[in-house]
C-alpha cells in the first residue's frame, strides 16, 4: 500500500527540500510528491512536527548468523533494525564458522536478499578470526565484503595488521580495527577505577586500548591503506584519533550510542547487563567522546548490537558474556544525549555510507525511498517487546526521546 507522510519537517543534507516542511508520498515504493492530497489513495500518516531524514546505517552489528541463530538470525536481526530507524546494516564476521571465505560473505549476501533492511557482510580480517594469517580479502571484497575486521578480537601480531592495511590497498578496501591490547591485563571485566576497585573486580584500564590504537595508527602511518577504528571509549584514543586526523592519516571512527549514556558506576550491584566491551566507563570518558563527535573527530555512532541468551547474561558476574542487545535504542540514545538531530543524522545515517562507499540515498521524486521519520516524543523500551531474539537490554525502564514512526526500505514501508 502507498503511504502519504504528512507535515513532516524534512532534514536530509544535500536536498532541495532539507529544512522545509511538506507531504511526501511513497508510491510503489518510489519518491513522489502529491499536487493534490485527494486524488492519491494511500494510507495516511499525520506527523506534525515530525522529521523526515535518510534512512540510518549501522556500521557495527553482531546478528549472529550462522552459528547462534538461537541469540539471533538475519531476518530477527532485519525487523529489529527497521523497529530501531535502520535502513542497512554492517553485520559482524563473529559467526560460526566466521566469515572469512567468498562462500561465507555469499551466505549473507543471499539469505538476506529478502529481507526488509540491506545487510551488507564484513569479512573477517584474518583466516578464522585467529589473527594469524590474513584472510581472502580480495575474494570476499568481490562477493560482497565492504570491509574486513576480526570484531572484537585481538591482533596481537603486528605483522597481521601491516599485511592487511597493505593488501586492502589494492581494491581499496576498508580495514576496521578493534583497538584492545588483551595482554596487558587479561581477564579484565569492566573499567579500571575507583568502581572496580570498590567491587574487586579486575579492571581494563585505558591504556589497553590507547597502546593498541596508538600501534595501528603507526602502522596506518607506514604503511597507508585506510583504517576505521570500531569504537573507542577514552579520553586518550579521543586525542590519538584528533591528531591522527591532522596529519593526514585516512582514518575514521566510531563510538557506541550506550558509551555515551552509561558509565561504570551502573555496575556497582554486578549488574551483568551493563558488562560490554570497551567496558563503560567514567564520566570524564564520556564528555570526551560528546566532544569528539561534536568537534568530528569522532566520525559514527553504532550500535553495537550484540545479543546474548539467558544463560550468557544470568551468571555470576565473572562468568557473563560482554554485550548489549541495542540496535532498537541505539537512536533514541544518540538523541537523548546529544539532543542535535542534524548530528545525529550525520553520524548514524551519513557518514557510515561515505565511509563504506555506500551510495546516499536521495529524496527526490521517483527515487527509491529509503527513509526514517521519527518525532521527539519520549519512549521507554520494553524488551518483552523487542523484536530481536535476545532481551539483554538494560533500557528497560529509562526514559529515551525520539521515536521511529515510519521506516522506507527496498521498496517496503513500515509504520511503527
Amino acid at each position: 500500500m502507498d503511504t502519504l507522510i504528512k507535515n513532516a519537517r524534512i532534514l536530509w543534507p544535500g536536498s532541495l527540500q532539507n529544512g522545509r516542511s511538506t507531504d511526501v508520498l511513497v508510491k510503489n515504493g518510489k519518491i513522489s510528491y502529491p499536487r493534490t492530497i485527494e486524488t492519491t489513495e494511500a494510507r495516511v500518516v499525520n506527523l506534525d512536527g515530525g522529521i523526515l531524514c535518510p534512512g540510518l546505517f549501522d556500521m557495527q552489528a553482531d546478528f549472529a548468523d550462522p552459528g547462534y541463530e538461537h541469540r539471533e538470525d538475519l531476518a530477527s536481526g532485519a525487523r529489529a533494525a527497521l523497529a530501531g530507524g535502520f535502513t542497512g546494516v554492517l553485520v559482524m564476521p563473529c559467526t560460526q564458522p566466521p566469515l572469512d571465505s567468498k562462500s561465507a560473505v555469499e551466505y549473507i549476501t543471499g539469505t538476506s536478499a529478502s529481507l526488509p533492511v540491506a545487510i551488507h557482510p564484513a569479512g573477517c580480517m584474518s583466516e578464522g578470526r585467529k589473527g594469524e594469517q590474513i584472510s581472502e580479502m580480495s575474494d570476499m571484497h568481490q562477493s560482497g565484503a565492504l570491509a574486513f575486521t576480526d570484531y572484537k578480537k585481538s591482533i596481537n601480531n603486528a605483522e597481521v595488521m601491516h599485511r592487511a592495511l597493505d593488501y586492502s590497498r589494492n581494491f581499496g578496501g576498508l580495514v576496521i580495527s578493534f583497538p584492545l591490547d588483551d595482554t596487558l591485563c587479561p581477564g579484565g571485566l569492566m573499567h579500571e577505577g575507583p568502581v572496580s576497585v570498590s567491587l574487586g573486580l579486575k579492571g581494563l584500564p585505558e591504556m589497553t586500548e590507547e597502546i593498541r590504537l596508538s600501534r595501528d595508527l603507526d602502522i596506518l602511518r607506514y604503511v597507508g591503506g585506510r583504517l576505521h577504528v570500531s569504537l573507542i571509549s577514552t579520553v586518550g584514543s579521543v586525542e590519538l584519533i584528533r591528531k591522527a586526523k591532522k596529519d593526514g592519516l585516512q582514518v575514521t571512527c566510531g563510538v557506541a550510542a550506550h558509551q555515551l549514556i552509561f558509565t561504570d558506576e551502573r555496575l556497582s550491584d554486578f549488574d551483568t547487563r551493563f558488562k560490554v566491551l570497551p567496558p563503560l566507563r567514567s564520566r570524564e570518558h564520556i564528555d570526551a567522546l560528546i566532544a569528539g563527535l561534536k568537534d568530528g573527530t569522532i566520525d559514527v555512532i553504532c550500535s553495537d548490537h550484540s545479543p546474548k541468551d539467558i544463560e550468557a547474561k544470568k551468571v555470576e558476574f565473572d562468568h557473563a558474556s560482554f554485550g548489549m542487545s541495542t540496535i532498537e535504542t541505539a537512536f533514541a540514545t544518540a538523541l537523548t544525549v546529544l539532543r542535535d538531530e542534524a548530528l545525529v543524522i550525520e553520524k548514524m545515517a551519513i557518514n557510515p555510507r561515505k565511509i563504506l562507499g555506500l551510495p546516499m540515498a536521495e529524496l527526490a521524486e521517483g527515487q527509491v525511498a529509503d527513509l526514517m521519520v521519527f518525532t521527539g516524543e519520549k519512549v521507554e523500551y520494553l524488551p518483552e517487546k523487542s523484536f530481536s531474539k535476545s532481551k539483554n537490554s538494560p533500557f528497560k525502564g529509562v526514559s529515551l526521546q525520539g521515536k521511529v514512526r515510519v521506516v522506507a526500505a527496498k521498496g517496503g514501508v513500515t509504520i511503527f
